[in-house]
């Protein structure tokens, strides 16, 4: 297995197939051919570097730094859900908070189901494919060995393939869809995806400049890697700027994100629990009984993530309510006191409001 490989399939049902997006899942079976025990440091997902979805030969999602940002997809999800989907892959021995995974022995093999972090593929809308001319394509990049497991074994990936419910709709209702778009009309699919940024820090305190047009920008995430200790799994180890003993003293860690001449928040964030609150907030279960599957003990050590909301309306199951980037508004991350060195890493995920317009013969996209 190495880096520059790519596992690519293409789906293309006739007559009048309707996509059940959400219900897409890769299937994949991986062997281990090292001598010793694999063990799994992140979930399925961490194995690909790069994921990009293609609907009638345009570009519509490139999501790089894949594994990190399937890592924090996960953290995000409530502990119990985690623990269920661990099933489909990489089992969880013990909580969604501890991530200890069973192992694959010598010569074992396993067989991994996992959804796509793809806009696209986890909207409600079902996508009519006999209406996208060449259908879609999914293409996937492998990570490099060292990055989904603890060891640097290799391992063989066989058996891929695609997992999806394809619904077969009356044909006077699927003619009266070809109709629409025959005569010039579009088809509209609104979806979230994300794009992802890696940047070399200089130091503990540092700011960072994103230049990016969006329409609507969501909520913006991001993540310390230590690179300077060769330990640490980007997919795993997101370094928290935090002690477990939450003392003020030690707490001086701050960070704010501006657009234009607005402030996000309006006074810079600080310590761990209001960072917490904001990642609450970004990942919508600050209100009622939603949780994340982060413990006290992981957050503060080797599971921090931050997140910031920039909707009007997020909450309350509103689109296209986020932050307007474009007409030259830069974004300005800013951040003071994070217990990171020269070299370190921070890794950025911008969370955007796309739309996909399906057309007589091709498709457009807009950001």
């Amino acid at each position: 297995v190495g880096s520059e490989m790519c596992i690519r399939d293409r789906f293309r049902p006739a007559d009048t197939g309707f996509l059940e997006s959400a219900s897409v899942r890769l299937r994949l079976t991986v062997t281990n051919t090292h001598s010793a025990n694999l063990t799994p440091c992140a979930q399925a997902g961490s194995l690909f570097r790069r994921v990009r979805l293609f609907a009638a030969s345009q570009l519509v999602e490139d999501v790089t730094e894949y594994a990190t940002m399937n890592t924090i997809t996960q953290r995000l999800l409530p502990a119990a859900r985690r623990l269920n989907d661990s099933i489909e892959a990489h089992p969880l021995t013990a909580t969604a908070y501890t991530e200890d995974y069973g192992i694959i022995a010598p010569n074992a093999s396993r067989r991994l189901i996992m959804s796509i972090n793809c806009g696209v593929l986890n909207q409600a809308k079902w996508l009519p494919l006999h209406l996208i001319s060449g259908g879609l394509v999914l293409e996937l990049e492998l990570e490099d060995v060292g990055v989904a497991f603890a060891e640097t074994g290799p391992y063989h990936i066989t058996d891929v393939g695609l997992l999806a419910n394809l619904h077969e709709i009356d044909s006077s209702l699927a003619n009266s869809y070809a109709s629409h778009v025959l005569r010039g009309n579009p088809l509209h699919i609104h979806y979230s995806s994300v794009v992802s940024s890696r940047h070399l820090l200089s130091g503990p305190s540092f700011t960072i400049n994103l230049v990016r047009g969006f329409t609507r920008l969501r909520q913006i995430y991001a993540c310390f890697i230590q690179t300077s200790d060769a330990t640490n799994k980007k997919a795993k180890d997101f370094k928290s700027p935090v002690g477990q003993d939450f003392i003020v003293a030690q707490d001086g860690f701050n960070w704010q994100v501006t657009i234009g001449s607005r402030r996000f928040p309006e006074r810079h964030c600080t310590g761990v629990a209001e960072t917490f609150m904001r990642l609450r907030q970004a990942s919508a279960c600050f209100y009622g009984t939603d949780d994340i599957s982060l413990g006290v003990s992981g957050y503060t050590s080797n599971q921090f993530i931050l997140g910031l909301d920039l909707e009007k309306v997020g909450n309350l199951g509103g689109s296209h309510s986020g932050i307007s980037t474009k007409d030259g508004y830069g974004v300005q991350f800013e951040v003071n006191n994070s217990g990171m060195q020269a070299g370190d890493t921070c890794m950025i995920f911008m969370v955007y409001d796309g739309l996909l317009s399906i057309k007589d013969g091709h498709c457009e996209v807009f950001e």
